[in-house]
């Protein structure tokens, strides 16, 4: 789980009628100090590895099963933390929507967080009237994401 910088695109998988640019990358967090701790010394840091998946296409009816297991492949090696980069994704229909949702929820659970970066205006307003977006983060740039996951916001 080291970080990709050598190729930035990472690997770039074709799934049905979407693409995905696969990266990963690692932060360090803070731990909060002991609170009992006079010296203000600051506790110990931790490495956060992430995967970033990059969306392009549409995650509907027909690819969302792809992609779920796709995810899914990446929570079995152990990443905790996702990044979907909807820059570049130009449909989600309900059935994307719960895939994301799911992989939330399964994220959630191991102590992970899973959010949103930079939707277009038409995916943003799908993640408003669904709500979405009151669950799952959104930022507008991926450092944005990564500086609120060091500062340990992401529950």
């Amino acid at each position: 789980m080291d970080n990709n910088s050598k190729d930035p695109r990472g690997a770039v998988n074709h799934l049905g009628t979407f693409l995905i640019e696969t990266s990963e990358d690692s932060i360090m967090r803070s731990q909060p100090s002991d609170e009992s701790n006079i010296s203000g010394e600051k506790g110990a840091s931790e490495k956060i590895d992430i995967v970033i998946l990059k969306i392009s296409g549409t995650i509907d009816l027909l690819t969302s099963s792809e992609f779920q297991k796709y995810s899914l492949d990446y929570i079995l090696k152990g990443f905790k933390y996702f990044f979907l980069d909807f820059s570049k994704l130009d449909f989600i229909d309900s059935m994307g929507l719960s895939t994301v949702l799911m992989l939330y929820q399964k994220i959630y659970e191991t102590g992970g967080a899973l959010t949103i970066i930079n939707p277009k205006p038409s995916i943003m307003v799908v993640l408003k009237i669904t709500k979405v977006n009151q669950k799952i983060l959104v930022f507008n740039t991926i450092d944005e994401a990564k500086t609120y996951i060091s500062d340990g916001g992401h529950k």
